[in-house]
Formats: C-alpha cells, sequence, structure tokens
C-alpha cells in the first residue's frame, strides 16, 4: 500500500478516537495487521477494506483515490455537524429523538460503502489492491468457486467410468487422492496473503500422487523417489523467502 493510503487510514482512525486494539477488534484482524497498513506495508484486502469504509464512513473511492485525510475528515466533520443540527431540529419539533449514532448508521445505508458492495466496476478497481498480496490474481474468488464444485462426485464418477470401461481399476483408484488435493488447494487460495497461500499448497500431496502415477504406469519409481525432496525445498523456500 502506497503511504498517501496509509497516512489516511491512520488520521482517520485517530479522528475516530481508535486505538490499533479497537480498531482490529472491529475489523476482525490483528493489531500488527493494522500497523502493517498503516506503515504501508501491507495492503488490507477486500473485505477488510469494505469494514473500514463501513466504520470510517466513506466510500471507497474516497478511501482509495485522491483525497488527502485532511478533505476526507472536514467532510466528516460537516456531516456530523449537519446530523447534530437536525438531531436538534427534530427534538424542538417535539419528533422521536434521532441519536447521532443513528444518524451515522442512516448516512451510511444512503450513501456509504453499501452502494459500493453492489458495484461490479468499484468492485474491479479495489480488488486491484488486494491481489498485490496474491500474486495479482484473485485467488480467493477462484478458491471460493472450486469449492463449489462437487468434486468428490466427479472423481467417483470417473473412477467408475474407468473402471467399467477399461477394467483399469488398479491405477484408477489414485484418482481418489486427487480429492484431499482439490479441496485442500481451494482453501489455501483463500489465505488473506500470498505466503499463506503457497504454505497451505498440499505440495506434499501433489508429490505423492505424481510418484505414484509414473511408479504404477511406468516403473519409474527410482529415480522418481527423488521428488520428495522437493517437499522439504519447497516449504523451506515459502518459510524464509516469501514476503507475506
Amino acid at each position: 500500500m502506497d503511504l498517501f493510503t496509509a497516512k489516511k487510514l491512520t488520521e482517520l482512525r485517530k479522528h475516530f478516537s481508535l486505538s490499533q486494539e479497537a480498531l482490529a477488534e472491529k475489523v476482525g484482524v490483528s493489531r500488527q495487521a493494522i500497523s502493517k497498513w498503516e506503515r504501508g506495508e501491507a495492503s488490507p484486502d477486500t473485505d477488510n477494506l469494505l469494514a473500514l469504509s463501513k466504520i470510517y464512513n466513506v466510500s471507497l473511492d474516497d478511501l482509495l483515490g485522491e483525497k488527502s485525510s485532511e478533505e476526507i475528515i472536514s467532510a466528516l466533520s460537516e456531516e456530523e455537524t449537519a446530523v447534530n443540527e437536525n438531531t436538534a431540529q427534530e427534538e424542538e419539533a417535539g419528533g422521536i429523538p434521532f441519536s447521532k449514532e443513528k444518524s451515522k448508521a442512516f448516512y451510511s445505508e444512503g450513501k456509504g460503502a453499501s452502494e459500493y458492495e453492489s458495484s461490479d466496476e468499484k468492485r474491479s478497481f479495489y480488488s486491484e489492491e488486494k491481489t498485490e498480496n496474491i500474486g495479482g490474481k484473485d485467488f480467493r474468488a477462484l478458491g471460493k468457486t472450486l469449492l463449489k464444485i462437487p468434486y468428490f462426485l466427479i472423481a467417483i464418477i470417473v473412477f467408475l467410468i474407468i473402471g467399467f470401461s477399461s477394467k483399469l481399476w488398479h491405477p484408477a483408484w489414485m484418482i481418489f487422492l486427487t480429492i484431499p488435493a482439490y479441496y485442500l488447494t481451494a482453501w489455501g487460495f483463500l489465505a488473506k496473503t500470498k505466503k499463506g497461500m503457497l504454505l497451505k499448497l498440499p505440495v506434499y500431496l501433489y508429490v505423492i500422487i505424481l510418484f505414484l502415477l509414473m511408479g504404477f504406469t511406468a516403473s519409474l519409481w527410482h529415480p522418481m523417489w527423488i521428488l520428495f525432496l522437493f517437499i522439504p525445498a519447497y516449504y523451506w523456500f515459502v518459510s524464509f523467502n516469501v514476503k507475506k
């Protein structure tokens, strides 16, 4: 995240008199995550951006666009003043008191983040900010899509077709090994950072499946055993060489 946007997040949090711990609790992340956003070391993902826009009662365009923190806070102050005046007028007219908090909620429903939640154009705008942490692609959306597919049924059907049509029950049974690999991969794509995603991918299952496939179909048990050396090498590399 650029320092200009990071400064806006810091100033908005202070404007609402929130500590990093309090904001982290509202958003549902750690205090360290808030600190990294405000230092420009990491970027909030889509869900966190929506949460911040609602908490601060600002649009996503204001949060990610060219408006400075001073301009946004000034506009918020004017809105608060207008809300207070409307509340006073309502009370003087003998109506039901309209609290400052309810007024903010009413304003948010009318103009705030909700209108952007239904806008595909705005979603595509700030999803680019999110995907910087996932290698430039929206793997979280892909993960959600994959989880909706009944892959286990597909695997069973394919196994039965191969078995009955060509009598290759062995090694066709290895198709069942792809079921946990498929779902673990989909869940891995839901990680919020590139490093988290890479660590959650079931690389060990990929290696086992490839080793068995090459062994049963081509009798290449040797030298394919060397593939297992790739497993610790992969996790070591990701753990110490890939940034969050």
